[in-house]
C-alpha cells in the first residue's frame, strides 16, 4: 500500500475549501499554520484553474454545474490575498 503523499493532502485541502471549509478549519484539521494553507490554496488554486489533470477538471465541471449557486462568493483566489 502507497502513503498518501503531500500533493494528495493539498488536493484535498483544496477540495473542502472549495466544498466550503474556512481556512482556519483546514488548518487546524491538517495541523498547519493558516499562512501555510492560504499558499497550498493559492498554489492548487492555479492548477485547478489551468491544469489538465482529471481531478482538476472534475472540480472545475463540478463548479460549472453550479454556477448559479456560487454567483457573489468570493473566488480562492480573492479569499487567499
Amino acid at each position: 500500500m502507497r502513503a498518501k503523499t503531500t500533493a494528495h493532502r493539498n488536493r484535498t485541502i483544496f477540495a473542502e475549501f472549495k466544498a466550503g471549509k474556512t481556512a482556519e478549519n483546514l488548518g487546524e484539521q491538517y495541523r498547519l499554520t493558516v499562512e501555510r494553507v492560504r499558499v497550498i490554496l493559492t498554489a492548487e488554486g492555479n492548477r485547478y484553474k489551468f491544469s489538465p489533470d482529471p481531478f482538476y477538471r472534475a472540480l472545475r465541471s463540478a463548479q460549472r454545474s453550479n454556477w448559479g449557486a456560487a454567483a457573489g462568493q468570493q473566488t480562492v483566489w480573492e479569499t487567499c490575498l
